[in-house]
C-alpha cells in the first residue's frame, strides 16, 4: 500500500509540473503576476496600517510597477527551486519502495534528466522559451532537497 501512495504521490507530482510547463507564455506570465500582484497588495495593506505611515513613501505607481515586476521574476525562480525540491522528494521516496541501488544518485539523475526534457518541452509552447538558468534553479532545487532529505533522514 506504502508503494502505491508513494508512487501515485511521485505521478502527481510529475503531471504538475507538466501542466505548469504546458501553459502558454501568457497564462503562465498571469499567473505570476497574479501572485506577485496578491502578495504586493498584503503588503501595502500592512503597511498602510503602520501608525507612522509608510505607505506614502511606498503608494508611488512607478515603484509598484518595478515591486510587481521584480516579485513576478522572483516567484517563478521560486517556483522552479520549489517544484523540483518537492520532485527529488518524491522520485527518493518513491524509488526507495523499489531494489534499485543508488537511490539518492538514481533520483538526482532523473530529476535533474526531467527538468532538462521540462525545458526543451517548453521551446514547443506559444510564448515560452526552454532557459538553461532555470535547470540550474531546478537542479539547485534538486541538489538542496537531496541534503535536506538525507539531513532529516539521519535523524
Amino acid at each position: 500500500m506504502k508503494r502505491i501512495i508513494k508512487t501515485t504521490w511521485f505521478i502527481i507530482v510529475i503531471c504538475a509540473i507538466f501542466y505548469f510547463s504546458n501553459q502558454s507564455g501568457d497564462e503562465s506570465v498571469a499567473l505570476s503576476d497574479s501572485l506577485a500582484n496578491s502578495l504586493l497588495n498584503y503588503i501595502y495593506d500592512l503597511a498602510s496600517r503602520h501608525p507612522n505611515g509608510i505607505t506614502s513613501h511606498l503608494l508611488n505607481i512607478n515603484t509598484f510597477v518595478v515591486l510587481l515586476e521584480w516579485f513576478s521574476n522572483n516567484i517563478r525562480n521560486i517556483a522552479h527551486f520549489s517544484e523540483y525540491f518537492i520532485l527529488f522528494i518524491s522520485a527518493y521516496e518513491c524509488f526507495k519502495e523499489y531494489p534499485i541501488k543508488k537511490i539518492i544518485l538514481v533520483s538526482i539523475i532523473f530529476c535533474i534528466v526531467f527538468a532538462c526534457l521540462d525545458e526543451f518541452h517548453q521551446l514547443f509552447i506559444t510564448d515560452r522559451l526552454g532557459s538553461f538558468n532555470d535547470v540550474l534553479i531546478d537542479t539547485s532545487g534538486i541538489l538542496c532537497a537531496c541534503l535536506f532529505w538525507h539531513k532529516l533522514c539521519k535523524r
